[in-house]
């Protein structure tokens, strides 16, 4: 047996066990784990073509054709992990297409060439539409969460990046089919199993380490409708300098006088319910006058509190994990990870350090 059919049968059992959880488990949203699964289920079939056809008379070209449905199981996987209203469900069925690619070619028998041309094609078009709601999707949790657990979809980026040297070798594939350069197509094929076999290792550990934005936001709340970013240079939806001034007061006296960032699950609509204010006045009063995104807005004032209690005499009691908790964190390794990034240093260093002063 050669080493990229051990790959491929690596390759295949690793999804069909990640499949299999992710279509029982009862944890996530069950949209999320159907569309990954579904993505899963669809290299395993792939992998068996791949496998089975040197070794069999009968044909079983029709298992190709399930490669139509890579793209789409990828996009709609993303496009589910945020909360997805009623209006944005009924765009799905234009995903319907690569499925009626599918069927078509499975009945009028379409040559090889340009089946393969097609594939490519095809998946060349989700990946992109993939990457572009990724970006979406990060700023519209920027822009609801605080949860650092639920906004940290930083994984899905190096999940999606090795896509693109599998859709350049797609191509390289489909051109060197009519040029005999088998040696060059071996090594083709070897580097795409490789890669295929990272982006599965790297998928399961990205389920295990990220369980919030791996499996989906399944909060029943409606996220606010936002274009993302920050917005500093005019003031929209009819909003003028004083309002936006008014809701920012109504705003701090409730974040900081009341200390609502000490609320792990704190989100958008829970503070725009405290301020009386619709979520959109809360959302552009963060970006208009604060030049921030809802996320940052509240994990930097927990930063704050976190690193007060750090360096209070009268804490000495309480390690670190009972701090993170109390300043409104739910994760101890997200904490870690954005305290190093804003302060150069771990918890307990900038503890021993401004001690000393």
């Amino acid at each position: 047996m050669s080493i990229i059919n051990i790959l491929f049968i690596i390759q295949g059992l690793q999804s069909l066990v990640l499949a299999g959880f992710l279509v029982f488990t009862r944890r996530g949203k069950k949209a999320s784990n159907i569309y990954l699964a579904g993505f899963l289920l669809t290299l395993v079939v792939e992998i068996v073509y791949a496998l089975v056809s040197e070794y069999t008379l009968i044909s079983l070209e029709f298992l190709a054709f399930f490669g139509f449905l890579y793209g789409p199981f990828l996009f709609l996987y993303i496009q589910s992990l945020n909360y997805v209203h009623k209006s944005e469900k009924s765009k799905y069925k234009i995903h319907l297409v690569p499925i009626g690619c599918f069927t078509i070619g499975l009945f009028t028998g379409i040559s090889s060439s340009i089946f393969e041309g097609l594939l490519a094609v095809c998946f060349a078009y989700y990946f992109f539409l993939s990457f572009f709601k990724y970006l979406d999707t990060k700023k519209i949790l920027k822009s609801n969460y605080s949860n650092l657990d639920i906004v940290d979809i930083e994984w899905l980026f190096t999940f999606l990046v090795p896509f693109f040297p599998l859709i350049v070798i797609d191509f390289a594939e489909y051109l060197f089919d009519f040029i005999p350069t088998d040696m060059i197509s071996l090594i083709l094929v070897n580097i795409q199993a490789l890669i295929i076999l990272f982006i599965i290792n790297y998928l399961t550990i990205a389920g295990w380490m990220k369980t919030n934005s791996f499996m989906g936001i399944y909060e029943n709340i409606e996220r606010t409708p936002l274009n993302g970013g920050v917005v500093s240079k005019s003031y929209k939806d009819n909003f003028d300098k004083e309002e936006i001034i008014g809701y920012a007061e109504l705003i701090l006296e409730k974040i900081d006088g009341g200390q609502l960032f000490k609320n792990p699950e704190m989100n958008i609509q829970t503070l725009a319910k405290e301020v009386d204010l619709s979520p959109r006045q809360v959302s552009h009063t963060i970006n208009l006058f604060f030049k921030t995104n809802f996320s940052d807005f509240i994990n930097q004032r927990r930063l704050k509190y976190a690193k007060n209690l750090l360096v209070s005499f009268s804490n000495d009691e309480k390690n670190v994990s009972q701090i993170i908790y109390e300043s409104g964190f739910n994760s101890t390794t997200s904490f870690y990870t954005y305290f190093k990034k804003n302060e150069r240093t771990s918890p307990k260093e900038f503890r021993q350090t401004h001690r000393k002063v």
